[in-house]
C-alpha cells in the first residue's frame, strides 16, 4: 500500500489528483486543504505553521507527497516558509512531486529541461509568483528522491465542473456576444489538467526522479487558444479579435512573448499523452 498526501487537495489540479488516486486499490491518499472545507474527507493544514506540518508527517508517515499548492498573491511567503516546513519534515526516500511553471525569459520558446528558469523584473505581473516558482526549484532540487513538473497554463473543468477563470470568462463575454482581444504573438504550452492528473497518477510507481517538461508538443497563442476553445463550446470564435504585444511594451514589462516548452522527453518516457487545444 503507497501512501500519498496531496498538499492543496481543494484546488484546481489537487482535487483532480486527488479524486483520481483515491480510486486506486493499492494507494492510501490522504488530501489537504488550508480552510474549511465542504469535503469532510481532506484534511486542514496550513503549511506555514511548524507544527500543523509535523502532525500531518508523523500521523501519516506519506511515501509520496505531491506540491499542489498555489497563491498568487503571496506565492513567495508559501515558498519561504511552506515549502521549507514540508522539506523540513519529509523522508529522504519520500517521492515529492513538486509543481513548478515556464519561466523563461528570453521569449525564444521551445524551451528544454536543461535550462534553469529566471527570474522576472519586477514590471511583470506575474513576477512575484514566477520568481518564488524559480527559488521553489532550487529547494526542492535539495531532496534526493524530487520530480519536477514544469507547466504551461493549465485549463479545463474542476471536481465540480466548473471551468478554469480563463475560459469562464471566455464563456461569459461570448455568451454576451462581446468581443475580446487576444494577443497573436504570445505564445504558451497550454495543458489539459486532467492530463495532467493522469501523469501525476502514471509517476507515482515510476523510478523517474528530476525534472521534466509536461504538454502537446503543439505550442498556442492566447489568440489561437482562445478560438479553438470558443469553437469547441459552440460559441463565436469570430468575437476573439487578434491583437499583439509590441516588443517595445514586451521589453518595458519584462514579458517573454514565447514560454513554449519542448516536451519531447515526457511523451519519450512516459504513456500519458497530452491533447492539443
Amino acid at each position: 500500500m503507497i501512501k500519498i498526501l496531496i498538499l492543496g487537495a481543494s484546488g484546481f489540479l489537487g482535487g483532480k489528483v486527488y479524486l483520481k488516486l483515491k480510486k486506486q486499490a493499492n494507494f492510501k491518499v490522504v488530501g489537504t486543504c488550508h480552510k474549511a472545507y465542504e469535503n469532510d474527507n481532506l484534511k486542514r493544514m496550513n503549511v506555514k505553521n511548524v507544527n500543523d506540518v509535523k502532525e500531518i508527517f508523523n500521523e501519516y508517515k506519506p511515501d509520496v507527497v505531491v506540491w499542489c499548492l498555489l497563491d498568487r498573491n503571496n506565492e513567495k511567503e508559501l515558498t519561504d516558509i511552506g515549502l521549507i516546513n514540508i522539506m523540513r519534515n519529509i523522508d529522504n526516500t519520500t517521492k515529492f512531486i513538486y509543481i513548478s511553471t515556464d519561466a523563461f525569459v528570453e521569449g525564444k520558446g521551445n524551451y528544454s529541461e536543461e535550462l534553469l528558469l529566471n527570474h522576472y523584473n519586477c514590471g511583470n505581473p506575474v513576477a512575484g509568483y514566477v520568481n518564488a516558482k524559480v527559488k521553489g526549484e532550487e529547494i526542492v532540487k535539495n531532496h534526493k528522491n524530487h520530480i519536477i513538473i514544469r507547466t504551461g497554463p493549465l485549463y479545463g473543468q474542476d471536481i465540480e465542473g466548473n471551468w478554469d477563470k480563463r475560459i469562464s470568462n471566455l464563456i461569459d463575454s461570448l455568451s454576451q456576444n462581446q468581443t475580446i482581444h487576444r494577443s497573436s504573438n504570445l505564445y504558451k504550452t497550454f495543458v489539459y489538467v486532467d492530463d495532467l492528473a493522469d501523469l501525476i497518477y502514471e509517476m507515482i510507481e515510476m523510478d523517474f526522479k528530476g525534472l521534466i517538461h509536461v504538454g502537446p508538443e503543439q505550442k498556442e497563442s492566447y489568440y489561437t487558444f482562445n478560438r479553438k476553445m470558443a469553437r469547441k463550446l459552440g460559441l463565436d470564435e469570430n468575437l476573439v479579435i487578434e491583437d499583439t504585444i509590441s516588443i517595445e511594451n514586451a521589453i518595458a514589462n519584462g514579458i517573454p512573448l514565447d514560454t513554449s516548452m519542448n516536451t519531447s522527453k515526457c511523451k519519450m518516457i512516459f504513456k500519458t499523452s497530452f491533447r492539443n487545444v
